[in-house]
């Protein structure tokens, strides 16, 4: 089956953000979560309050606003999406703390000639061979420097939106798509990493958010970690060394894996779960990985 042909990456996430623009009651445990973590790794690692960047802010629903405005001097929210941080900034209530960037974090602007083409073949080989002519290019110029902390907003599995099928899942490609849709996301994410890298000061950290299992019925997932926590809102107790195996047996969703490059520009320090009640039939367990700037050695 054929998706729709694609005029440009914005269409995409209007699209999305347009469908979740009324979640922010129904995320409230979500938001409530990530507040704790966030004002748990600004303790414990005694993060400054100065600068806060949010990559992929979307409409904000996600994200403990309230908090975060009354925490930080500046806080520079950055989508592809200006009419969804319209939204997000219609929620809070000192909009002159803000800073809105307009930025397209896929890098893949320019190739939507090629997204159609990919999109327009039921062909593995073609799609593959397409999908390697790719050339991601992220450019976060317009962002500011000096930022003591950076946070990705559950973006990643949604930047090979414009070319995956209806369920994003792993082990439900075939070998060949799933490898070169894993380098894509790879190429997209290191840019990115390395950028971000750039623009925290020296004693910054990225909180590196992502959904990393759907656990919905349609999920290849779901069983299986089911069978370990027992129960959804159990899932983020369960000991990552069975996580592990459920990413090694590809059951994440796409495009969640951080770049190969992460830990020579960061340094790990702890990871956090966190239980997102999307909608009614599905949830994500979301890690959240947290890592402080290493400095660039010559």
């Amino acid at each position: 089956m054929q998706n729709a042909r694609i005029s440009n990456l914005l269409d995409i996430q209007q699209s999305l953000n347009k469908m979740s623009k009324n979640k922010f009651n129904e995320w409230l445990h979500f938001r409530n979560q990530n507040e704790f973590i966030i004002k748990e790794v600004i303790q414990r690692y005694n993060i400054k309050t100065n600068k806060l960047l949010l990559l992929g802010a979307g409409n904000g629903n996600d994200l403990p606003l309230n908090y975060i405005e009354n925490t930080f001097d500046y806080i520079e929210i950055v989508d592809i999406d200006e009419n969804a941080l319209n939204r997000l900034l219609s929620k809070v209530n000192n909009t002159d703390k803000f800073n809105k960037i307009i930025c397209d974090l896929t890098g893949l602007e320019k190739d939507v000639n090629i997204l159609n083409e990919i999109n327009s073949t039921d062909n593995i080989h073609e799609k593959v061979s397409l999908i390697e002519k790719l050339k991601p290019n992220p450019n976060l110029s317009d962002i500011s420097y000096d930022f003591d902390l950076v946070i990705n907003c559950n973006f990643s599995t949604q930047l090979l939106l414009p070319i995956l099928p209806n369920y994003g899942f792993q082990s439900l490609l075939l070998g060949d798509l799933a490898i070169a849709l894993g380098n894509l996301s790879e190429q997209i994410h290191k840019k990115l990493f390395e950028q971000i890298h750039n623009h925290l000061n020296s004693n910054g950290m990225l909180i590196h958010s992502t959904d990393t299992f759907e656990l919905s019925k349609m999920s290849p997932a779901f069983e299986p970690i089911l069978a370990v926590a027992g129960t959804i809102n159990n899932t983020v107790n369960i000991d990552l060394r069975y996580l592990k195996i459920f990413m090694e047996q590809g059951l994440g969703i796409i495009g969640y894996q951080i770049p190969a490059n992460t830990f020579k520009l960061f340094e790990f320090k702890t990871l956090f779960k966190a239980l997102w009640h999307f909608n009614n039939s599905k949830a994500y367990l979301v890690l959240l990985w947290i890592l402080k700037l290493k400095p660039v050695r010559d």
